[in-house]
């Protein structure tokens, strides 16, 4: 193996048998536990997402992380009414209302206030 190779794959040689093994900061874990590791802290992430938009707004909206985020992002740069159909090309039947999407993302700007 290419030693520039092995350094990029963070492999070394070993002193005592010369084979080449994973450097001392590098661990391997199975794909299996990887995943799991990788889905638990995703849910960790979703749950304060729903935490931090519930404590500014109490709407539908608020609930789903995934709706919320992508009508914020939305709005940066299209009317609501653009939102909206954007909300229906995505989400087709669970995509809320006109004011219901201005409330939210009145709430947002003003911070719960």
């Amino acid at each position: 193996m290419n030693k520039s190779v092995g350094s990029i794959l963070g492999l070394e040689r070993c002193s005592t048998c010369n084979k080449l093994a994973l450097r001392q900061e590098t661990i391997s874990v199975p794909v299996s536990e990887y995943e799991a590791l990788k889905a638990a802290a995703d849910s960790s992430v979703q749950r304060k997402k729903i935490a931090s938009y519930r404590a500014i707004s109490g709407s539908k909206i608020a609930k789903n992380p995934e709706m919320a985020e992508f009508i914020i992002e939305c709005a940066a740069s299209m009317t609501v009414s653009e939102v909206r159909e954007a909300c229906k090309e995505r989400f087709g039947a669970a995509t809320p209302s006109w004011s219901s999407i201005f409330r939210f993302l009145d709430a947002m700007k003003r911070g719960g206030k």
